[in-house]
């Protein structure tokens, strides 16, 4: 067991079947914590330590400090900032999947109307982005990834794009964009939104981590606030999905799938340290499968945490 966990996290995924242990890693654990109970204990009961012994639980010890930072702003969200800088600029995003349930359409018309978000983005079949980019025609600012493959990705903004916005992320038809807001004042705001695939195939893998790579080296050295948004399809412990954090340094906004007691990826925001999360709420009824989200970020020049937070 120990092994495998070793697989999953001290090396980048290069197999597919790599990626989903990694995802699955969070259910070993506990056996993880009680094998190295038992070391320490055997060692305290015996009072005699033997090379392979210690291997062990320093093994362990690691094993259980890196995963459990990547489980951490899982089942603790960081949300309590406050900021410094004179400037700041507030940003609600709307976001979706579109495999429309029912009523799915009606409801994401009444959440538009009601809430006004500013930017709107929502990923799907181009068929149900088709029907949603008819519905919701009352954006300035449009971008929609190309139309050669089965799903795609619109967004619609009230805030202008900065000129040539990049929609060739994605690996073989799979959807991804960088694109950069003009906010007001003229301060830049890095945006990436990716559709993951979940690591079912090498082909799936493949494509996914190409993607996120790209995303993830361009948005890497930026210095302006950075936001991504997409559909992850992974669990925390997913090398494709912790890259964000570890590679780029950006951390989890909110997470809305609860799967026991995890906060599931599968939907998700990453931000930079310059921008604080003022408002996370999901909304129902507008996907089949998966849970829509609208939150109010705030965006600064400079941001530290308040007395008593988590530092980012």
């Amino acid at each position: 067991m120990l092994s495998i966990l070793a697989l999953c996290h001290l090396s980048h995924p290069r197999f597919w079947l790599q990626e989903l242990l990694c995802s699955a890693s969070l259910y070993w654990i506990p056996f993880v914590i009680l094998g190295l109970m038992l070391a320490v204990w055997r060692v305290l009961h015996r009072r005699r330590v033997s090379l392979l012994l210690v291997f062990a639980i320093i093994t362990q010890l690691y094993l259980v400090g890196r995963v459990g930072g990547l489980l951490l702003p899982y089942i603790y969200q960081q949300s309590s900032y406050v900021t410094k800088a004179s400037a700041t600029t507030d940003l609600s995003i709307f976001f979706s999947q579109v495999d429309f349930a029912s009523e799915g359409l009606a409801v994401l018309q009444q959440v538009i109307r009601e809430k006004a978000p500013a930017l709107v983005i929502l990923l799907g079949s181009h068929t149900e982005l088709n029907l949603a980019e008819r519905a919701l025609a009352n954006f300035p600012s449009k971008l929609r990834t190309p139309e050669t493959g089965a799903r795609g990705i619109l967004i619609l903004s009230q805030i202008p794009f900065e000129d040539s916005p990049r929609d060739n992320l994605g690996h073989d038809a799979l959807p991804g964009v960088y694109l950069r807001l003009v906010m007001p004042g003229g301060m830049r705001t890095a945006m990436g939104v990716v559709d993951l695939l979940p690591a079912i195939s090498p082909e799936a893998f493949s494509r996914s981590k190409i993607t996120s790579r790209r995303l993830a080296t361009l948005m890497r050295y930026g210095k302006e606030p950075r936001i991504v948004v997409g559909g992850f399809e992974a669990t925390p412990f997913s090398p494709i999905v912790s890259m964000y954090s570890r590679q780029v340094g950006l951390r989890s906004a909110r997470n809305n799938m609860k799967d026991l007691f995890l906060y599931r990826t599968i939907d998700n925001t990453f931000v930079s340290k310059q921008i604080a999360v003022e408002r996370f709420s999901t909304i129902s009824g507008v996907s089949r499968q998966h849970r829509s989200f609208l939150m109010v970020l705030r965006i600064s020049s400079g941001i530290i945490p308040s007395v008593g937070s988590p530092s980012s």
